[in-house]
């Protein structure tokens, strides 16, 4: 699988639908469009209509769905990284489209730990005086791919929330 913004892929002749990391709702859109020859399988009007569905199916409410979905997309764009870093993932509620960011904590100049996650307050400040300590600079990560892992990882992330939602009910 390769993942973009917005987009889930599939190799053409891979034949173990459970690996696409959102078709454990069994909505049919990997087989559908497989079948017509498509690599592309999850655009952004299929996202929201299968976190359409596991709304309606599950009986969780679709905010719920979508952190959980952006949660699993963060965790795989971070495995892309080789150090620690902090990934947010955001799915527009009106397009289903996904963005990227990498993200750093403002901290006191003297409290930095973890370089590729923490920003020096006075750095941040050089950028926009209003940043304050335990805010996020964040920069955006344009063209981000999740690869076959990731998307596995996501997967699993969503069906461990979903799970959890089902629970709390």
């Amino acid at each position: 699988f390769a993942t973009g913004v917005g987009l889930f892929s599939v190799r053409k002749q891979a034949e173990k639908w459970d690996t696409c990391p959102l078709f454990f709702v069994n909505s049919g859109i990997a087989k559908e469009a497989h079948r017509r020859g498509e690599r592309d399988i999850m655009n952004g009007s299929e996202v929201l209509r299968i976190v359409d569905a596991i709304h309606r199916d599950k009986n969780i409410d679709k905010e719920i769905v979508f952190g959980a979905l952006e949660l699993a997309l963060a965790s795989a764009a971070k495995k892309k990284f080789t150090e620690d870093v902090d990934v947010r993932a955001s799915v527009d509620r009106a397009t289903g489209e996904f963005s990227f960011f990498r993200r750093w904590e403002v901290v006191k100049n003297e409290d930095i730990e973890l370089p590729s996650r923490q920003y020096k307050l006075h750095e941040a400040q050089e950028e926009d005086p209003e940043y304050e300590i335990g805010e996020f600079v964040e920069e955006p990560l344009d063209g981000m791919e999740v690869g076959r892992i990731g998307a596995q990882t996501a997967k699993q992330v969503i069906v461990q929330k979903i799970r959890d939602a089902e629970r709390e009910q």
